[in-house]
C-alpha cells in the first residue's frame, strides 16, 4: 500500500460488487517514517501456528490488537498446517484450501487491524509454495531489492527487519541468489545505523540451522555441548542424543568442527559484521533463547565472555547476535524433550506441550515473542508472553550505547 502519511490512523471497509462492502469499519495506523524516534515500537513474532492448540494465542493477540498494544505481527513459517489434511482430500474435497481459509479467517481478528507479515516454512511446500506465494504477494520484496516473494526486508521507524526463506535450497550456498541479496541488504542496514537512522537489525528464518542458528532440543539439527539430537520426527519421544564422533586422530568432534557447515559459518559471520541484534527461528516447537553467541561460545556485554551464574537478562552493546526460537504458539505437532543445557542457552526453556521438562502440565506455556523498543534509551526488550494469561514467562533487554 502506497501514498499513506506516516504514523497516521486510517479507517477502511472492503468488499466488491458481488458481495458488497463489510458493514463494519476497521482501522490501522500507518508505519512511522524511517528514523522516527517519537514513539516506541512493539511487534509480535511466532512460527509454527495452526488451528489446533492455538486458541489462547489467537484470542490474546485479538485482545492486544484491539487495545493497540502492538504495531505488527510476524508469522515465521508453518502457517495453518493445512498441508497435514491433504491426505483427506478424497473424503473431504477442498479440505486443504478450506482449512487454510479458516485459519486466515481466525487470525483476521488481529490481521484486520495490524500488518500480518509472513515468511515460509516447510508446511508451505504443497503446490510448489503456490498457495503461500499467492497469499504473501504483497510482502515488500520488490521494494527491498528482492525478486522473490519468499524473502524481503523492511524498515519501520528505527527497526530494520530481514525476512529470510530457507526453502528450496535458497540458503544452501554462500553464493546463492538469496545469500548475495542478504549480504547487500545487511550492508545497507549497517550504513543506515551508522547514519543514525536505525537502532536495531532483526533477522528471522524458519529453521534453526538454515542458514545459521542455535538450539538444544533433541532434534537432529541441534548441537549442544558436543551432542547432537537423534530425533527426526517431532513425535519420536524415544529418540535421544549422541556425542559427536571421534576422528581418525582420536579427537572428539565439537559443534564447530564437526557440525557447523561452511554456510552456517559464512552466515554467522555476515550477521556479526552487520551487527545483527536478534536472529529469530522456529521449526522446533519450543521457546529457547541464547546469550550473545558465536561459534557455540557464550558471550556477554561487548565481546566479554558470558559471566558464570549470570541470569542473562540484560546485555549492553553485545558484539554477537542473540538467537531466539519460538515455534510454540500452538499447533497439532507437539514436542517435548531437551538435551543437557549448554552454556549459551539461558532464561526459560518451554515446550509446545506446555512443559519445561518432559511431563505435560495442561498445555499452559504456549506463547509469542513481544519486542518493544525504547528509542530514548536505545533499548530493546524481548519477552516470551504466555498465551494462557498474558503473563511474561521470560524476558531480556539489550542496550545500545
Amino acid at each position: 500500500m502506497t501514498g499513506l502519511e506516516p504514523n497516521t490512523p486510517y479507517y477502511y471497509r472492503f468488499g466488491d460488487a458481488h458481495v458488497g462492502m463489510t458493514p463494519a469499519t476497521y482501522s490501522f495506523r500507518s508505519s512511522p517514517s524511517v528514523g522516527d524516534a517519537s514513539r516506541k515500537q512493539t511487534f509480535i513474532v511466532y512460527g509454527d501456528m495452526g488451528l489446533d492448540y492455538s486458541e489462547g494465542t489467537r484470542a490474546m493477540l485479538a485482545r492486544m490488537a484491539a487495545a493497540d498494544e502492538f504495531d505488527w505481527v510476524i508469522h515465521n513459517g508453518d502457517i495453518s498446517y493445512a498441508d497435514n489434511r491433504i491426505g483427506q482430500e478424497k473424503e473431504h474435497p477442498g479440505i486443504y484450501n478450506g482449512w487454510m481459509d479458516t485459519f486466515y479467517a481466525n487470525v483476521s481478528a488481529y490481521g484486520l487491524l495490524k500488518p500480518y507479515m509472513m515468511s515460509p516454512g516447510n508446511h508451505e511446500g504443497p503446490c510448489d509454495y503456490g498457495e503461500y506465494e499467492a497469499r504473501a504477494a504483497h510482502m515488500p520484496h520488490l521494494g527491498s531489492g528482492s525478486d522473490d516473494v519468499q524473502y524481503y526486508s523492511y524498515t519501520v521507524g528505527r527497526v530494520h527487519v530481514v525476512a529470510l526463506s530457507g526453502e528450496g535450497g535458497r540458503l544452501s550456498h554462500t553464493t546463492s541468489t538469496e545469500m548475495v541479496w542478504l549480504e547487500k541488504d545487511l550492508a545497507a542496514a549497517t550504513a543506515m545505523r551508522a547514519a543514525g537512522k536505525i537502532d536495531w537489525i532483526i533477522t528471522h528464518v524458519h529453521y534453526p540451522n538454515v542458514p545459521t542458528g542455535y538450539c538444544s532440543s533433541k532434534m537432529g539439527y541441534c548441537c549442544a555441548k558436543g551432542n547432537v539430537g537423534m530425533r527426526t520426527e517431532l513425535e519420536d519421544f524415544a529418540a535421544g542424543y549422541t556425542p559427536l564422533p571421534v576422528d581418525n586422530n582420536g579427537t572428539t568432534g565439537t559443534c564447530v568442527t564437526s557440525f557447523m557447515t561452511e554456510v552456517n559459518k559464512y552466515a554467522e559471520d555476515l550477521f556479526v559484521k552487520a551487527g545483527v541484534d536478534v536472529h529469530i527461528t522456529a521449526h522446533q516447537h519450543v521457546y529457547e533463547r541464547t546469550t550473545p553467541v558465536y561459534r557455540y561460545t557464550a558471550y556477554g556485554n561487548g565481546s566479554e565472555p558470558f559471566p558464570a551464574n549470570n541470569s542473562g537478562d540484560v546485555f549492553v552493546a553485545p558484539k554477537y547476535p542473540i538467537n531466539v526460537n519460538n515455534g510454540c504458539p500452538g499447533n497439532v505437532e507437539l514436542q517435548d524433550v531437551w538435551m543437557p543445557r549448554p552454556p549459551w542457552s539461558v532464561g526459560g526453556r518451554y515446550n509446545a506441550d506446555g512443559s519445561a521438562g518432559t511431563t505435560p502440565d495442561g498445555y499452559t506455556h504456549f506463547g509469542v515473542l513481544r519486542f518493544t523498543t525504547a528509542p530514548a534509551e536505545k533499548s530493546l526488550r524481548v519477552e516470551y508472553v504466555n498465551s494462557a494469561n498474558s503473563s511474561v514467562l521470560d524476558r531480556f533487554t539489550i542496550y545500545r550505547k
